[in-house]
């Protein structure tokens, strides 16, 4: 909500980074559909080309994330699924894949799944 990038501007994990900066506090862990957008699968949920699509971003302690856009809560995270992604706090492609699989409609966590095996971000880490 009110971060705007022009059309021109070239769409780069560096980018995508920096918007995220602005929304999210640096304690956040992005999670989800956003992190999964970082990795570059973009699996957006059905309607959302009627609007933004929130920002799914949890923390790792007790505190919950209360903001207008973003999707948050609490969620225990261990630090191997946590990386560091373009200065944000990201979960790892691995957890990502699992947490959309788990946790999306069926559809939608198939095509989250395909997404990963089709760019091999997850086997980077095997």
């Amino acid at each position: 909500h009110g971060v705007y990038v022009a059309t021109q501007a070239p769409d780069t994990l560096a980018m995508r980074a920096r918007t995220l900066q602005l929304v999210v506090s640096p304690h956040s862990v992005i999670t989800d559909r956003t992190a999964a957008w970082l990795h570059g699968v973009t699996i957006l949920e059905r309607g959302a080309h009627l609007v933004a699509p929130r920002v799914s971003a949890f923390n790792a302690n007790d505190s919950r994330i209360r903001r207008s856009g973003v999707r948050g809560g609490r969620r225990g995270l261990l630090d191997r699924d946590v990386m560091d992604l373009g200065g944000l706090r990201v979960t790892t492609p691995v957890r990502t894949a699992c947490d959309l699989g788990r946790m999306q409609w069926r559809f939608d966590a198939l095509a989250g799944l395909d997404g990963y095996l089709e760019n091999k971000t997850v086997f980077v880490q095997l």
